[in-house]
């Protein structure tokens, strides 16, 4: 499955290395360069410098073709944006958003 994980703090890194070391085709988007940072040399991913709600961005990612999308950043706003373009203008199948303020939370999409 092609995944796109934006965000590579805590939680982006462990469902990054997760999801590749079950084979899946992984992404990560991060607006710093995280080179060397959390990364497995083992990883096999690509690694994007952006932000996760740039067009350009997402389609150098290859959102076009992503089975899934992961908003794992420490913004809840960034999340959400990020989110709904990935669900509403990309038609990923599978999103998920990390929230932090329990009051902000809104159901965008299971993961089957």
């Amino acid at each position: 499955m092609k995944v796109i994980v934006m965000g590579f703090g805590r939680i982006g890194s462990q469902v990054s290395k997760l999801l590749a070391n079950q084979n899946h085709d992984v992404t990560i988007i991060d607006h710093e360069s995280i080179a060397g940072v959390h990364i497995d040399p083992a990883f096999k991913g690509r690694v994007i410098k952006g932000v996760g709600f740039d067009r350009n961005v997402l389609l150098q990612a290859g959102i076009e073709e992503a089975e899934a999308f992961v908003a794992s950043s420490t913004s809840d706003n960034v999340n959400i944006v990020s989110a709904r373009i990935a669900r509403n203008i990309f038609h990923v199948p599978r999103v998920v958003a990390r929230l932090y303020d329990p009051s902000e939370q809104t159901y965008i999409s299971g993961w089957d």
